[in-house]
């Protein structure tokens, strides 16, 4: 049992945490592949079939359950309520089609009787949507079987080979790693870190973001789970170890762009409906201007930091632009920032760990 399928916590809290890790598959893919076209909900689930096929299930009936009818409702409970009677696994697929076919006899005798018919095609249909969203042939990224040799300092940090490699276009590598904590029952939310890689020169730029889930559009720092020591944690390790700052040592650039910035806030909505793009309202916040807006009213709201976020496109094309985003630091700088902070600790949020080599 994982903490998506564990019944003892709140399927709210399940799929809303969820979906954080959906949109973080979307981000982490906005940035990657680098179109205009940007990537869908099929491709962020796929994307998690490829890199934690264990979780997928999980996920799947979760995001859809959202958007389940009450037909499909129904026999998922009685599903439920006829395993327990008979000791045995019942899926609601079985008692569907056992329904389905009785209603396609009955409407094979006589064609005439409007009301079984409807209630056949409402059967029909309602089976199709309980099926799992499935990933098609057409892939946003491509699997790298070669496993050629691409150390650098990270693999140090992992005794495991548990990564994906995915080819982008130029021949550029994308590697990602699932990091998921030891206790299911405390995961809080989801992280991404994203680094790009200039290996001849032997520097990496990176970007952290953290996703956190508002209500109607407000994250109020008396009701979010450590949101504040978090995003210290983040300051710690980005700003006050001047990540954000230019090559110059200074905040402001040496060059046309915005500053440094290397944490941001990554507010996400509350699951609504299943579609076929994750929808979210895609703002990108600095670590330290959310937390001056902490400091001074002790919530972040919507309406107020549009002037001060990026939408989630304009964030991708920035990012791959070197508009944002940290400057280029030598590899031995990060890894010591990187185990002084113990960044791949075991913790209690999920984490997307991407790495995208640059030829």
């Amino acid at each position: 049992m994982t903490f998506f399928s564990n019944k003892n916590i709140a399927e709210e809290e399940r799929r809303n945490i969820a979906f954080q890790v959906m949109v973080a598959n979307r981000d982490l893919l906005e940035i990657a592949v680098k179109r205009s076209q940007p990537p869908t909900y099929e491709n962020s689930i796929g994307l998690l079939n490829e890199i934690a096929p264990d979780l997928y299930k999980d996920f799947t009936e979760l995001l859809s359950r959202k958007n389940e009818s009450e037909l499909s409702q129904y026999f998922n409970e009685l599903a439920e309520i006829q395993s327990k009677e008979t000791n045995k696994t019942v899926t609601a697929f079985e008692l569907i089609d056992i329904e389905i076919e009785k209603l396609k006899k009955r409407n094979e005798l006589d064609p005439t009787k409007r009301i079984i018919k409807k209630k056949l095609m409402e059967h029909l249909v309602a089976r199709q949507k309980m099926e799992p969203v499935r990933m098609t042939e057409n892939r946003i990224l491509n699997r790298d079987f070669s496993k050629i040799d691409r150390s650098t300092y990270a693999e140090t940090h992992f005794e495991d080979d548990f990564f994906t490699d995915f080819k982008l276009k130029n021949n550029d590598i994308l590697r990602i790693r699932f990091l998921h904590p030891d206790s299911d029952e405390h995961i809080t939310g989801a992280d991404l870190i994203y680094e790009q890689y200039d290996l001849v020169n032997k520097k990496v730029r990176l970007v952290f973001l953290q996703y956190k889930t508002w209500e109607n559009n407000v994250i109020y720092k008396s009701q979010t789970k450590n949101l504040v020591p978090q995003l210290e944690k983040l300051e710690n390790i980005l700003c006050k170890n001047k990540l954000c700052h230019s090559s110059a040592g200074t905040k402001t650039s040496n060059k046309y762009r915005f500053p440094y910035c290397s944490g941001f806030l990554r507010p996400t909505d509350k699951i609504q409906e299943n579609d076929s793009k994750l929808m979210s309202s895609g703002f990108h916040l600095p670590v330290c201007t959310a937390m001056k807006m902490l400091e001074k009213d002790e919530k972040i709201e919507k309406k107020l930091i549009k002037e001060e976020a990026f939408k989630s496109h304009i964030f991708e094309e920035l990012f791959n632009s070197n508009m944002i985003g940290s400057r280029w630091i030598d590899l031995d700088k990060i890894e010591e920032i990187y185990e002084e902070n113990q960044i791949f600790e075991k913790s209690d949020r999920i984490r997307l760990y991407a790495q995208e080599f640059i030829n």
